[in-house]
């Protein structure tokens, strides 16, 4: 997947493994606070002077600001996408418990343990 971080730098996030990937995700968080600071400021100096900030600099760093935002989604799915590929299926101890249990026991000794656990369960 390509993933554009500004107007020059392009990435081909395929390439690259989840710790980079996470780095990129920590440096686009840095540029989307630096903006979202330099907005602030702009408004804040607006409430104290009464002083508008450049129009065209305001739309264009709200743009970038909505622009780094979906990257930076874009770059979390990818994160996530590459998290669910690299874990293995983990199971629980439970889950294997059971599993095993129901191969192991009779049915009706299964059930009965099942029963009891649930009713252990619900009344903590």
């Amino acid at each position: 997947m390509l993933l554009k971080l500004s107007k020059e730098v392009i990435i081909e996030t395929d390439s690259l493994d989840r710790e980079h990937l996470l780095n990129v995700k920590d440096e686009l968080q840095e540029a989307i606070n630096n903006i979202k600071a330099q907005l602030d400021h702009a408004k804040a100096e607006f409430q104290a002077t009464g002083t508008y900030a450049d129009p065209k600099w305001y739309a264009s760093a709200n743009a970038a600001l909505r622009a780094k935002r979906l990257t930076s989604q874009k770059l979390s799915r990818e994160i996530g996408k590459r998290r669910k590929v690299e874990q293995p299926n983990t199971t629980s101890l439970g889950e294997a418990f059971i599993k095993e249990a129901k191969t192991l026991l009779a049915k009706d000794t299964f059930e009965m343990l099942m029963d009891a656990s649930r009713s252990s369960v619900e009344n903590g």
